[in-house]
This record gives structure tokens, C-alpha cells and sequence, in this order.
């Protein structure tokens, strides 16, 4: 009897460990369950959140939600702006790069979002390019202009912010045969596809910038004087300088954690770097799950990439949002995908924080002309909550 009612007592506690061994595995593989999602006519690109509230920016604007609830977020103000790609919030202000993307008229809008309801323009600093990146450091904003390189802009007036430098990073000439022919008939410095290379986004830890150029990789810009960036290391793919199909290689997005550095290359995957010697970044491991595909047959293409503890979030255009398990950085692990919804083009944009992450999705891809082409597709965003999300330091 004595041994009966022992094992009574222990049963639960037995079970109690086994259920929370299988609630901390849960954790580690970072699964997502979907609370919202919301239909955008065009197209959505980027998602931040600063104290319970979502700042989106959209083909049409700015909008400000309150996410205290984030099944039900509700809409607190917006501001109409043309093409807004990418926003950063700093206190009462929110910086909004746009312009469409292939065009040579861009900005830099600075917004008093004090009022969310009543949001007003400080500022701003018009550029000669569409822009499609924003980061903010010590009162300046670094731009990245696509085919202008780099803006760098003096934000410490919000009323009257003033570029200071552009950063142009080397071009590296386009070897197909057709394209040289093409860029010979067109006029002028600017004519796309003279040269290849195009600043895409960048991503900024303490004096370091490291910025992606499309098809002439990593560059890592030394900015404790903004006016003077220098550039003291860079990655170029082992096939970007020969490369017959240079949009395979192409750098997009770019997160750092730790001095590793994790890097989006459009239908190429991810390459996770090591950054320790800036001087000389060195490839860790290179995951592609497209390999043999060239960019026009290719199911995906990696887009923007966050990373939330030992947890890295991409977007795969039109394969939807690849979540990988990143603890060990030269062995990463496919945990799982989410698939783009019906009648969306493709995911863009994410943005993960306390346990959340945001995806944002646009209609079609603004550089393939014949995507374009297609009817009722629709862009939107989307909040996911990490199950059984732990805070977690890194790898």
C-alpha cells in the first residue's frame, strides 16, 4: 500500500516535468501562431513597434495602431504620403524613407507622431533617388538610394534636416552580352543596366554600418563621423564578378547579433557571416533552398530578415516567411514556413520584439515588370506570437 500511494504523489510530479521539458523545446523552436492579419489594396513594406503601438508604412502612407491587444489592433491615426518603404521611430518622431523605387525622386520625411491621431511633417529632406532603407544614429539618418548609393542626412533639426554625404560603393560592370548591348543604346550615367549595383538596406551596431549593395556585396563603413564614413572591410560573393546571372547573388537585407552577421540574397537564400575582424568578413555557412533555380524560375526570393533571439525570420516573396533555427551559426535549421495568403503577391518586410513578429506583404514585385501584369493581387500585414516565447542572449 505504502508503495501505491508513493507512486500516486510522484505520477504528477513526473508528469509535470515531462510537460515542461516538452514546453522548453517549444521554445527553443520558436513556432509561430498567426493573430492578425489585414488585407492592404497595394502593398505594405515595413512594420516597426515602440511602446504597444505598430507604425506601418504603406504604398499610400503612414499608419499608427495600438497593439496592447495584438488580435485586435486598432487604427490611431494616419498620414498620406506617396510610396512610404521604410520608418524608424525615435521618441516623438518617426522617420520615413519612400518614393517609388525605380524612379528618380525619393525623400527623407521626418513626422511629429506626439498626436497619433493628428500626425504632422517636421521636415524634409528631398533626394535625387527612390529610397527603400532608414536607420537612425546620433542624430543622423543613413538612406539607402538603390542606384544613388547612400544618403546620409543631419536629422538633429527635425524641422530642417540636411544631407551632409552620399556614399557610393564600387560598380561592378553587368557581363551579359544582351545587357551590354542595351546599356550602350541608353543615355546617361543613371540608365539601369549600365552598371550593376544598388544600395538595398543596411543595419547599424554602435560606430559600424554595414551596408548591402546589390551585386558588389557586404561593405562595413566605420561612421563615428558621419561626415567622413570610411570604409575599412567588405564581402564580395565568390561569383559576383563573373557571374552571368548577377541577380542570383544579389545582397539584400542585412541583421547583426553578436558579430555575426546574417545576410539575404535574393533567390540565393541566406549567408551568415563572421564580422569579428571587420576588416575581413568570413562566410560561416550559405543556405539555399533554391539551388539550380535562376531568378525568374525561382520559387522565392529572400527579401528582409530580423532576428529575435536564436531565431532568424525571412521573407521569401512569394514562398512567404521562413522561420530558422540559428544557434549554432555555421549549422542552421529550417524550423518551419508560413505561406503567403490568398490573392497576396508576397512577403516583404519583418520585424520581431517581445515575443512578436510582423510581416508585411506586398501585391507584386516592383522589379518584375511581367508580375506586374497579374490582377487582384493584394499586399497586407500580418502578427504572429512566438508560442511559448522566452527572453533568450543570443547563440
Amino acid at each position: 500500500m505504502n508503495g501505491l500511494r508513493l507512486i500516486r504523489v510522484l505520477l504528477p510530479m513526473v508528469q509535470a516535468i515531462i510537460l515542461l521539458a516538452a514546453s522548453v523545446e517549444t521554445c527553443d523552436s520558436a513556432r509561430l501562431k498567426s493573430e492578425y492579419f489585414e488585407y492592404h489594396p497595394f502593398g505594405v513594406a515595413s512594420v516597426v513597434t515602440e511602446n504597444d503601438r505598430a507604425y506601418v508604412s504603406a504604398t499610400d502612407g503612414v499608419r499608427i495602431y495600438d497593439i496592447k491587444r495584438p488580435k485586435r489592433p486598432q487604427l490611431l491615426g494616419f498620414y498620406k504620403s506617396e510610396a512610404a518603404n521604410d520608418i524608424k521611430v525615435e521618441g516623438n518622431y518617426a522617420f520615413v524613407c519612400g518614393g517609388l523605387i525605380n524612379k528618380e525622386k525619393g525623400y527623407l520625411k521626418i513626422l511629429d507622431i506626439s498626436s497619433p491621431a493628428r500626425i504632422k511633417l517636421a521636415g524634409e529632406a528631398l533626394l535625387s533617388h527612390g529610397s527603400v532603407g532608414v536607420e537612425i544614429a546620433k542624430n543622423h539618418a543613413y538612406v539607402s538610394g538603390l542606384g544613388e548609393g547612400l544618403f546620409i542626412i543631419d536629422v538633429s533639426n527635425k524641422n530642417s534636416p540636411k544631407l551632409v554625404r552620399k556614399a557610393n560603393f564600387p560598380r561592378v560592370e553587368n557581363p551579359m552580352a544582351v545587357a551590354k548591348i542595351v546599356s550602350r543604346l541608353k543615355k546617361g550615367p543613371k540608365k539601369f543596366p549600365l552598371k550593376l549595383g544598388r544600395t538595398w538596406w543596411t543595419h547599424i551596431e554602435g560606430n559600424f554600418l554595414y551596408a548591402n549593395d546589390e551585386n558588389t556585396g557586404l561593405h562595413v563603413l566605420e561612421i563615428s563621423n558621419p561626415k567622413n564614413p570610411i570604409e575599412i572591410g567588405s564581402l564580395i560573393h565568390e561569383f559576383m564578378p563573373k557571374s552571368t546571372q548577377l541577380a542570383v547573388e544579389a545582397f539584400n537585407d542585412i541583421d547583426v547579433e553578436n558579430n555575426i552577421g546574417f545576410i539575404t540574397l535574393d533567390n540565393g537564400g541566406m549567408v551568415i557571416v563572421d564580422l569579428q575582424n571587420k576588416n575581413h568578413p568570413i562566410i560561416l555557412y550559405h543556405y539555399n533552398p533554391w539551388k539550380g533555380y535562376n531568378w525568374k524560375t525561382s520559387p522565392g526570393h529572400m527579401i528582409k530578415i530580423e532576428v529575435m533571439g536564436n531565431t532568424a525570420y525571412l521573407t521569401a516573396g512569394e514562398e512567404g516567411l521562413y522561420v530558422m533555427d540559428i544557434k549554432n551559426p555555421r549549422k542552421p535549421n529550417l524550423i518551419e514556413k508560413h505561406a503567403v495568403h490568398q490573392n497576396v503577391g508576397q512577403s516583404w518586410g519583418v520585424f520581431a520584439r517581445n515575443g512578436l513578429v510582423f510581416v508585411t506583404y506586398i501585391a507584386v514585385d516592383p522589379g518584375d515588370k511581367k508580375k506586374n501584369k497579374r490582377k487582384g493581387l493584394k499586399g497586407g500585414w500580418e502578427i504572429f506570437r512566438v508560442v511559448g516565447h522566452r527572453p533568450q542572449t543570443g547563440f
